[in-house]
């Protein structure tokens, strides 16, 4: 993750649990070295987490026909 951020390739980030299943994550703290990622204008993440949210929200909710649902 360090060298990603420090290349300028973290483009996104979130945490996936059963709780809330997908959330974007703006800020991660290593040691004394704090890296802020974009979660996009509306605070919702960018686009990928964006997309993934909606496919597995589908899945759970039986909008998308897949073998998890």
């Amino acid at each position: 993750l360090l060298r990603a951020s420090a290349e300028r390739r973290l483009l996104e980030a979130f945490a996936a649990g059963t709780a809330f299943f997908i959330c974007p994550v703006s800020h991660i703290q290593h040691r004394d070295i704090d890296i802020s990622i974009s979660i996009g204008p509306d605070s919702h993440g960018g686009p990928i987490t964006s997309k993934l949210k909606t496919w597995i929200g589908d899945i759970m909710y039986g909008l998308e026909d897949h073998s998890w649902g």
